[in-house]
This record gives structure tokens, C-alpha cells and sequence, in this order.
């Protein structure tokens, strides 16, 4: 496991990684998502110019503070590091890290049982896209993309916003054209960026950053429109709708089909 801890500075107080083997019989699973999940999307130059050197699949990747021992007991909840099964049944470490993208030169992917069974898709997805975002990211700052010339037209930047519990208020975020945040690694955080005085609203208003279309790029990433359009009804929220349905057109426009790929089509 030197590998998993080879860094370019000091280990130093951080965590330190471990991983087991996959099983021969959940490889045809690994392989199979990298190859139609993943590389028939980006292509040759999306994975030269974006994947590291070498891609570690693992099975219970986890992340344990710097100094604790590895003593997984995984059949005995509530011993060692080991913290049981999950709501899927998943026997898999309470530090268990389902991807790390910033090794000294790998990245590492590990899927719970439940994902590799189909009983719980939330993981392949959020791999999937956080891989997709990281491509297209690289290419905007390479001048691949831009951002389109019309997506800041009718979104209020100035105006102070309102707590995003507000919704039926107009200066509510989701009003206002800013959908719910979403990580680089897609989580949701509801409420982070979504007051007035963040980091999100004062940054954008330099006219220099692209955060905003960064989001609905990771957006459009995790949810289909038929998964968007659910969550964010046209008739609620049409401005939310407008810029994400501008996002999916734009990239469509560039050979770039970000509907598929959050279908994993």
C-alpha cells in the first residue's frame, strides 16, 4: 500500500490509505464501468489528458487518521476500525472513500457490493460524473469550451438573496436562477452557497470566475432532464430550466452529450 501514501510533501498529520484486492468476480464490473461509462464518452484524448498515470480499483478503499491502526473487523460491528453493515448491507469501513483524485500520480476507485449488485446506483453515478467534471473542467480552462454568451442574461447578481427556505420569496436562490449546490465530488450541500454574502454570489460578481456555469455543468452531469424537471418543476422555477436546458444545448452543440452521460447511456 506504499503507493496509496506517496504524496509530494510529508505525510504529516494526514490520513493514511488502505485497500484490499477486488475480487475476481467484481472486476467485470470495474472494467465494464471504465470502458461504457466512462471511456466511450471522452475518448482517447479525454483520458490522456486528464487520467494520472495509474488508476488503483480497490475493494474498502478507506482513509484512516494519521496514526490509527489498520484493525478492519468488519464482521464484528463496533470493534477495530470497522463499523458493520450499511442500509444496503454493505460491509465496508466507516473511513471507506468511494474515490481519491489527488495522489502523488493515481487516482483510486472502490464500489460498495451494493453498487457493483445494481441495488444502489447513487455511487457508479457519482463516480461517473465526478470524472466527466474533472474533463470538461480542464478543457474550459484550456479554451475548449466557454461559457455561452447569453447564460448570464436575466440572472440577478446584485441583489441581496434570502434564505433558500423561502421559496415561494423572489430573491430566493432557486428563483433567482442558482440551483442547489453541488460538489466537485457531487455531493449536495443545500444551504452553503445559498445566502447572501457567500463566496458563490460575491465571487461571480467580479465577471471573472465561472462558477455559476461550473454548477449547472455538474448539475446537468448528475441529473437527466427528466430527473431535473422533477426536482425543479418548470412551472416554479423557469429561469432554473432555461439556463440548465442553455448548458445541455451548448455542450450538445459541441459534440458533447451531458444528458447521456448522466444517464450513463
Amino acid at each position: 500500500m506504499q503507493d496509496l501514501n506517496r504524496k509530494w510533501t510529508s505525510v504529516g498529520t494526514d490520513n493514511t490509505f488502505y485497500g484490499n484486492d477486488v475480487p475476481d468476480g467484481d472486476m467485470p464490473f470495474y472494467m465494464d464501468f471504465l470502458k461504457n461509462r466512462i471511456f466511450k464518452h471522452i475518448g482517447v484524448e479525454g483520458v490522456n489528458s486528464v487520467f494520472p498515470v495509474k488508476v488503483y480499483l480497490m475493494e474498502n478503499f478507506r482513509a484512516l487518521p494519521y496514526g490509527m491502526e489498520d484493525n478492519e473487523d468488519l464482521d464484528n460491528p463496533g470493534t477495530g476500525t470497522g463499523s458493520g453493515a450499511n442500509d444496503y448491507g454493505d460491509k465496508v469501513s466507516k473511513y471507506f472513500q468511494p474515490m481519491k483524485t489527488n495522489g502523488f500520480d493515481y487516482w483510486t476507485i472502490s464500489f460498495r457490493k451494493s453498487e457493483i449488485e445494481g441495488r444502489n446506483p447513487e455511487g457508479p453515478k457519482r463516480i461517473a460524473a465526478t470524472i466527466f467534471y474533472k474533463v470538461l473542467y480542464e478543457a474550459i480552462r484550456n479554451g475548449k469550451y466557454s461559457e455561452p454568451e447569453n447564460f448570464r442574461d436575466g440572472i440577478d447578481f446584485e441583489t441581496k438573496l434570502v434564505d433558500s427556505k423561502h421559496t415561494r420569496d423572489e430573491n430566493c436562490p432557486l428563483n433567482r436562477g442558482i440551483p442547489i449546490y453541488i460538489t466537485e465530488h457531487f455531493g449536495t450541500l443545500n444551504s452553503q452557497f445559498e445566502i447572501e454574502g457567500t463566496y458563490y454570489i460575491s465571487e461571480y460578481r467580479k465577471g471573472g470566475t465561472r462558477d455559476l456555469f461550473f454548477q449547472y455543468i455538474r448539475t446537468a452531469l448528475y441529473y437527466t432532464p427528466e430527473e431535473f424537471v422533477k426536482k425543479y418543476p418548470v412551472r416554479y422555477y423557469p429561469l432554473l430550466n432555461e439556463k440548465y436546458n442553455l448548458v445541455l444545448e451548448y455542450f450538445l452543440s459541441n459534440g458533447v452529450d451531458l444528458a447521456s452521460m448522466a444517464a450513463g447511456r
